[in-house]
């Protein structure tokens, strides 16, 4: 068992002088035993190792091993880090294990760098972080105490629940339910007791060799009360509205009663008319950017998307590169001396990493990075073609481009909830309009639909070529709650709606309904309560005939 053994082992007299070793550490010396035989204890240790922490078998007893980690030197030259166990033995002589600790170390000292990049990203990060384990908090970064007004020591192993306001604790608990990422907008409350609206993005994580959740806490209070100010400025807005139409009835009576001031009184009237016109122009724009405004965080959710893939991909990467690049760098250093060696130390390190493997795992990864950078592309350009439509050109174009813009703008408001069902029409012609008012009027028709659907539905778009019409049709036909038969003649009213404060200004269909007109169009509605509701509408092919 002494020469067997996988450690290794020499004894040696109370001077230091070695008298049996083991074969393990012969190769780990790379001494045969009888250079080692006879030699000082000493010879085996690199010289500032023994310096700073000399050999003391006066220390050693019967009773209870000394164990010390220390650099040995080989014959070659080479030094290797060990775990030295020494002991003394019943007839006075001492025997000591030696055991190659240097995998040990490269372990210990990559923990040790994961560690620190990870506290510097969260160092580094805009947005507040914190890493907890069954509500738990284990660790949070600058930004997040901040918010909260606490010091590290003070919320550790604290439940984060402590810091959520009582109406956002059954929303959070629910999300956080979920195994893949997930994301809630909440109200936390700071040691101050003032409320803060954020947005927080959680997801599974091995923290310290244990499973746990981190979660990006981001501030939206800002966004939050700018959504509040929009909801203020329509209010304002149908006021004006109210208000300029009281007046023109009031202008119109006194016309009718009082000739004599008609040529006065139909100046005013045409001021009003104008002044009415731009109001109208800025409640269409408005309505635009209360659009983009509820749109943006999800816009930003799906960038983080593929973005995410990417830095994974990326990661993933440079692991498996790392790991073929330190094996080609053996192959590099084979010559005709050293190639038995070589191969030797090749073949431990393909085993160790798995080449085939590795090589599968950087295509993977690079298809990973492709689709990422793709899907990322494909969302910026169509958010460029709906930010740039002219509303005044007219040209030649394909309506499927337009739909599928507004499909992948509202992508993040329907998936995994409703499924876009398309009958399309292979023969189509393209049509001679205004592209950014059709693009206006399916973005309009398509969120409504998507609001309309409260759970999990579906949306069937289907196109066909009118011939009698010299018109192309399009029908966008939703399974949500439908519109009641007593409103059926308000829908296109402005700022009639039927949905929840702050959910939408009113004008959506308004504007659809003006929109198709403008282009020489018809718009048809079908509607059942509970069972959904049918936009039918026809452009024709050229808008000038």
């Amino acid at each position: 068992m002494f020469d067997q053994a996988a450690d290794g082992i020499v004894v040696g007299n109370s001077s230091g002088i070695l008298s049996n070793v083991n074969t393990a550490i012969c190769k780990l010396l790379e001494y045969s035993k009888e250079e080692i035989i006879g030699k000082d204890m000493t010879f085996i240790f690199e010289e500032n190792s023994l310096k700073e922490n000399p050999l003391r078998l006066d220390l050693v007893n019967e009773h209870s091993a000394i164990i010390k980690e220390r650099m040995i030197k080989t014959k070659s030259g080479k030094t290797i880090p060990i775990e030295m166990s020494s002991r003394k033995l019943s007839d006075g002589r001492y025997q000591a294990f030696f055991r190659d600790i240097t995998d040990r170390i490269k372990t210990q000292a990559l923990l040790h760098a994961n560690e620190e990049r990870f506290r510097n990203i969260m160092s580094a990060s805009f947005d507040g972080i914190i890493v907890f384990d069954n509500d738990k908090i284990l660790e949070a970064n600058e930004v997040f105490l901040n918010m909260i007004k606490y010091k590290l020591h003070q919320i550790l192993q604290m439940s984060l629940y402590q810091f959520i306001n009582d109406n956002s604790k059954k929303i959070l608990a629910k999300n956080l339910s979920e195994k893949n990422e997930s994301t809630s907008e909440i109200v936390l409350v700071s040691g101050t007791g003032e409320s803060i609206s954020v947005e927080i993005r959680a997801r599974n994580l091995v923290f310290i060799g244990t499973e746990a959740k981190i979660a990006f806490i981001r501030d939206i209070t800002e966004r939050k009360n700018k959504d509040l100010q929009l909801f203020k400025y329509q209010n304002q807005l149908e006021e004006i509205v109210d208000e300029q139409t009281k007046e023109l009835k009031e202008k119109n009576t006194e016309l009718n009663i009082n000739a004599v001031k008609q040529e006065s009184q139909r100046r005013v009237l045409e001021k009003a008319l104008i002044k009415l016109e731009e109001t109208k122009t800025q409640l269409i724009q408005s309505e635009k950017m209360a659009s983009i405004g509820t749109l943006t965080a999800g816009i930003t959710h799906e960038i983080n998307t593929p973005i995410n893939f990417i830095s994974n991909g990326i990661d993933g990467l440079n692991e498996h590169l790392n790991d073929i690049i330190a094996l080609f760098k053996e192959y590099r250093k084979i010559n005709i001396n050293n190639f038995a060696e070589k191969i030797q130390v090749i073949n431990v390190l393909e085993n160790r990493m798995d080449i085939e493997y590795s090589i599968a795992a950087v295509q993977k990864m690079t298809n990973i990075i492709h689709n990422g950078v793709n899907r990322t592309v494909e969302i910026i350009k169509n958010l460029r073609n709906f930010s740039s439509f002219d509303n005044k050109a007219i040209i030649r174009f394909n309506i499927y481009e337009n739909i599928n813009t507004v499909l992948v703008i509202l992508h993040s408001k329907y998936k995994d909830r409703v499924d876009i069902i398309k009958n399309y029409d292979n023969l189509l012609p393209e049509i001679e309009s205004n592209s950014g008012k059709i693009t206006q009027i399916f973005m309009n028709i398509l969120l409504n639909a998507i609001q309309a659907i409260k759970e999990k539905g579906k949306i069937i778009i289907t196109t066909g070529h009118d011939i009698l019409k010299n018109a192309i049709m399009v029908s966008i036909k939703d399974d949500g709650i439908g519109i009641p038969r007593n409103i059926m003649n308000k829908i296109y009213d402005p700022f009639f709606t039927t949905k929840e404060i702050g959910e939408g200004t009113g004008i959506g269909l308004s504007i659809v309904y003006n929109y198709v007109k403008e282009l020489n169009g018809i718009i048809e509605v079908k509607s059942e309560v509970n069972k959904g509701t049918e936009f039918i509408i026809f452009f024709p092919i050229n808008i000038n005939n």
